[in-house]
């Protein structure tokens, strides 16, 4: 983990404002290529309206690139909370869906002037620049592997249809590439592969270049959240103050200044305490019914144990260090309570996701 975020927890110093601001992008590739399987890498489509993914009717593999301009769209040191790539097939000759896989790019890649000729499912002649079987730029660099350089770990799946819209959920290594790449990380966008066992299951899908009156770009949404926001996620547990465990930090935004954290249970006397994490998860886990943990895994840190007053409420005021270093810095926070009057015995709150101003 990054020492700057493992330093922040160590003395508890997360920043925070008084409402959510999250905001949402959609972008549509900067660059997007066809790799056709062909042994000269001779062959792209760079400015084609389609590309193609899976095998063609005799067994000739398709794979589709595209790279998205995320640093352009999203202000720097921003967390990104959300993604989704939607897409739509135009036509196939498939006759049901298909899984497809989306990997992470390592090697940089182009896109041509070439064209593909008639339907473009073979392509055209590559140009200089071109991505192609052999060459991620044709004539100067070529793949490590034919057929594309990427992580064989998958950063999310999905199925296609035979035709119509699909789309490639957000799932952890799909937030952390768009996260890496706002971050500066060598963005090479991503490679949709089918598993290329079954001929004919090849689709043709709109590219960015797309000028049909119904074309359905490929786009990207992204949800951030800016410095010196804060998002909340999911709902707390009920307790036995007839209530959910309910927990928000409020306060000025600056490095420098003190926000307020407040806890409400309805539990007189309530126990609990505040975790801290450098990130919240894609998806929470659900410990027991109605009751969801969202912290990422790591040894928590936390805010001390702390009781509420007679009618279940908490309120704290603490200091935000100021530090240049921590502007961008995640965190976040959720409060578990213990409640021997209820049947769990025990309560989790909702979480904040914090940006440091």
């Amino acid at each position: 983990m990054n020492s700057r975020i493992l330093s922040v927890l160590a003395v508890l110093s997360p920043c925070v404002v008084a409402m959510a601001q999250t905001a949402t992008v959609q972008l549509v590739p900067s660059q997007d290529n066809t790799l056709y399987e062909d042994a000269a890498g001779l062959i792209s489509n760079g400015q084609g309206q389609y590309l193609f993914v899976g095998l063609t009717s005799t067994g000739v593999i398709r794979r589709s690139l595209l790279a998205f301009d995320v640093v352009s769209a999203v202000p720097a040191h921003s967390r990104i909370v959300d993604v989704q790539l939607a897409m739509t097939v135009r036509q196939s000759n498939a006759v049901g869906p298909d899984g497809a896989t989306l990997h992470r790019v390592t090697t940089a890649w182009g896109e041509g002037a070439s064209m593909g000729t008639g339907n473009e499912g073979s392509g055209g002649v590559a140009a200089p620049g071109d991505a192609t079987w052999t060459h991620a730029v044709l004539p100067t660099t070529p793949w490590t592997t034919l057929g594309g350089d990427y992580v064989a770990a998958v950063s999310s799946s999905t199925a296609l249809p035979v035709v119509g819209g699909f789309s490639f959920e957000k799932t952890e290594r799909m937030l952390a590439d768009v996260q890496d790449w706002l971050d500066g990380q060598p963005n090479n966008g991503w490679l949709i592969r089918t598993d290329e066992l079954a001929n004919g299951t090849a689709r043709r899908i709109d590219s960015r270049n797309n000028t049909t009156a119904t074309a359905m770009l490929p786009t990207l949404t992204v949800t951030y959240l800016p410095p010196g926001n804060i998002q909340s996620f999911g709902t707390g547990c009920s307790t036995s103050g007839n209530m959910n465990l309910f927990q928000s930090v409020t306060g000025p935004v600056a490095q420098g200044n003190t926000p307020v954290l407040t806890v409400q249970s309805g539990v007189p006397l309530g126990l609990f305490v505040t975790l801290l994490s450098f990130d919240v998860r894609p998806e929470p886990l659900e410990p027991a019914a109605g009751c969801f943990w969202w912290l990422r895994d790591i040894p928590y840190p936390n805010l001390g144990i702390k009781v509420q007053d007679n009618l279940g409420n908490y309120a704290e005021p603490f200091s935000i260090p100021q530090n240049p270093a921590l502007f961008g810095i995640p965190l976040a926070l959720q409060s578990v309570l213990v409640d021997w009057a209820h049947p769990r015995q025990w309560a989790l709150s909702n979480a904040d996701l914090i940006c440091i101003n």
